[in-house]
């Protein structure tokens, strides 16, 4: 545990190749938008900084080149990798994301990285090429609309089959480019959505909330197991992962939810995951994890 920093995001690309998107508390307690980013490298951790707050981070290759996607919450973007940053900007201030309409999340799916937020706004990129273009025809809300929804995650089977979540526990399938809202028995926010292969899907959050979505049809799984919010999920080990918003790890298996033993108490608030190369990672506010399917190993981004 590092008093400096706290850890938001985190994002696999190889066992000797980790993300960690985070903030220097100091800046964050004064209000200061900003970014620090860690970079695991052949067991050399190094940092950069950014100043926009992050949306998320996706680490991809390009071209046989190591490359962490940066987006931020109102559209700036940066593209690093070891010579650098390229910048690069999603929509304009004025009709894109903004300070009002910020963008929640971003996922790679296939060979493009999307973002999504506020006003069901959805856009997404090639990973070879620079450029962003809105893909919300259908689910985002107008300018000046009384509606309101705001999407929190989006995954996909690939580019063809993609399932948004969010405000209200709304739930919006794109089938081949056609966005269609399901009816959704959830009446508390969801704040993470995982593809589990076919049609077949797993959403979680507000309360210990979780959806099973199977095409065009939702059901609840009840488990009793928590009541906290479910806030990121990863598949990884033959399963999928959860944690939650108070630092909890759950894994999911056959329609089975059971609480996965760190060696360590939760680490404060907050959680992501990422899984890649046989490695899961997962963050929480103060502590960084691995597991390589045999133990759990603590990091400290700050000080290695």
């Amino acid at each position: 545990m590092n008093p400096e920093f706290g850890y938001i995001f985190c994002s696999v690309l190889a066992r000797a190749r980790v993300y960690i998107g985070g903030v220097a508390l100091e800046l964050e307690d004064a209000g200061h938008p900003h970014a620090i980013l860690f970079e695991l490298d052949n067991g050399a951790w190094s940092r950069w900084s950014m100043e926009q707050r992050l949306a998320g981070i996706c680490a991809f290759r390009d071209g046989g080149v190591d490359k962490l996607l940066c987006v931020g919450e109102t559209g700036e973007v940066e593209v690093a990798d070891s010579e650098g940053a390229d910048e690069e900007r999603i929509g304009d201030a004025s009709s894109g994301p903004n300070a009002l309409r910020p963008l929640r999340c971003v996922r790679i799916v296939g060979d493009h990285a999307y973002a999504a937020g506020a006003q069901r706004q959805v856009y997404r990129r090639r990973l070879d090429t620079a450029g962003w273009e809105a893909v919300d025809r259908g689910c985002a809300i107008a300018r000046g609309s009384a509606d309101i929804g705001s999407f929190h995650a989006i995954d996909g089977r690939d580019e063809r089959l993609l399932v948004a979540v969010g405000m209200g526990g709304a739930v919006w399938r794109c089938a081949d480019g056609v966005w269609q809202a399901l009816e959704s028995p959830a009446g508390a926010a969801l704040e993470c959505v995982l593809a589990l292969g076919g049609e077949r899907f797993l959403a979680g959050g507000a309360g210990g909330l979780l959806l099973s979505i199977d095409g065009a049809s939702l059901r609840t799984i009840e488990h009793g197991l928590s009541g906290e919010t479910f806030v990121d999920c990863a598949f990884g080990f033959g399963a999928a992962y959860l944690c939650t918003d108070r630092g909890s790890l759950f894994r999911f298996e056959a329609d089975t939810l059971t609480r996965v033993d760190t060696g360590l108490a939760p680490g404060g608030g907050g959680g992501a995951l990422s899984y890649a190369d046989g490695l899961l990672v997962f963050v929480t506010d103060a502590r960084v994890l691995s597991f390589d399917g045999a133990r759990w190993t603590e990091h400290d981004p700050a000080a290695e």
